[in-house]
């Protein structure tokens, strides 16, 4: 999850002076040249965990297999992320003192989320995904199914947790407690009342980061109606309310509406939104 990892979208063109034919070898040696731009980019001493085509056409024309087909104009969308070593390190060792793993693959969650609501909803081609977790909001554009850009800034979960703690002088639980209360309609109108009050200064913050990403994402282009709001359930309904505030026309999902239950099998136990997404996504590799 951000901010621990660098992801970029590459779009790899290739023009023919004559009909083609289009190898794995070709496309192999326009990644890996990408693959180190991107690399030398990020100035990081990091390691590249994914790098996946995740849309391709030949001749403007979008194909799930571009290989031993024939062209004269190949673009490709290849999404790589880098992760620093020492976290990298921490991650996987951490893992390895419990869990023996033959073999193992790191992914970035915002890769994760695309390709898992990809999977369950083919004929959605064009949206965002909001990430509202942990210190930062994460918003990725998908345009024709392919990730075009991702950008975050630094307010999320914790960020209005925080806020409310101070105003309240509640403990950050406390005040977590009391935003899911609040939010979920089971408090008294005057806590109610007080849990706005509260976090108004961060939601003015927030808005102000948000509006300025979605300006600095789509380059002055429109952007797609649809909106996947990735939040925990505690804090879902407060972010859900905010982006109904800013354009209430917008076609706004909630990750529980998602109901990625179907998706998954699963017993009687509640299940867990980001783990049957991440379970979607492991089936997908």
């Amino acid at each position: 999850a951000s901010p621990w990892y660098t992801s970029s979208t590459q779009v790899l063109k290739k023009d023919f002076n004559e009909p083609t034919t289009v190898t794995r070898h070709l496309i192999e040696g326009l990644t890996k040249d990408a693959t180190k731009t991107f690399v030398a980019a990020t100035n990081v001493d990091g390691e590249v965990v994914e790098s996946r085509i995740i849309c391709s056409s030949l001749n403007g024309y979008n194909t799930v297999n571009p290989y031993h087909k024939k062209a004269t104009k190949l673009e490709v969308f290849l999404f790589s992320t880098i992760v620093a070593k020492d976290v990298l390190s921490a991650v996987t060792g951490a893992i390895e003192k419990h869990i023996h793993v033959r073999n193992k693959s790191v992914s970035s969650f915002s890769l994760a989320a695309f390709m898992a609501i990809s999977g369950i909803l083919p004929d959605t081609k064009d949206f965002l995904i909001v990430d509202i977790r942990g210190e930062v909001t994460d918003v990725s554009v998908i345009k024709n199914g392919s990730i075009l850009k991702s950008l975050s800034f630094p307010l999320g979960k914790h960020s209005l947790v925080q806020t409310v703690a101070n105003s309240s002088d509640h403990s950050p639980s406390g005040a977590l407690s009391l935003v899911s209360t609040a939010m979920q309609g089971n408090a008294e109108p005057q806590t109610h009342a007080d849990v706005i009050k509260f976090s108004a200064t961060f939601k003015q913050s927030w808005i102000q980061s948000y509006t300025k990403t979605l300006q600095d994402i789509s380059e002055g282009l429109p952007l797609p109606q649809t909106t996947y709001l990735i939040a925990d359930a505690d804090v879902e309904v407060f972010f859900e309310n905010v982006l109904n505030e800013l354009k209430k026309d917008a076609d706004l999902h909630p990750l529980k509406h998602l109901e990625v239950r179907r998706y998954v099998e699963t017993s009687s136990v509640l299940t867990d939104p980001f783990l049957a997404l991440e379970s979607i996504f492991v089936t997908m590799l």
